[in-house]
């Protein structure tokens, strides 16, 4: 068996996917992956915060950003929609669907 490609956590931030993960899934089920960066620069997957608790789970107050904050976020959701589409037609076509989620038979 081949070792699976790897992507390090640095560039899973950079690229969007975290912003992206927490946004669309995990914050709604006031859930959030985090991520530190340390002295030395690395980054290291820390823990997920849990506010369930919360009736609105946990928000980037997107509403209330600056625009600076804002096209990062643009160009970060860009770049995981790239990612997205270029695998969206074959998992269509694999998986019978519209969407590219692998259905639970």
């Amino acid at each position: 068996m081949t070792k699976p490609k790897l992507i390090n956590i640095e560039e899973f931030v950079k690229q969007g996917f975290l912003q992206e993960v927490n946004r669309q899934f995990l914050h709604a089920h006031g859930l959030a992956l985090s991520v530190s960066i340390d002295d030395d620069g690395s980054y290291e997957l820390k823990c997920i915060w849990d506010y369930r608790d919360d009736p609105e789970g946990i928000i980037y107050d997107l509403k209330n950003s600056d625009e600076k904050r804002l096209k990062k976020f643009r160009k970060n959701v860009d770049n995981v929609e790239a990612e997205r589409q270029k695998h969206l037609t074959t998992r269509n076509e694999l998986f019978e669907t519209d969407y590219g989620v692998e259905p639970i038979p």
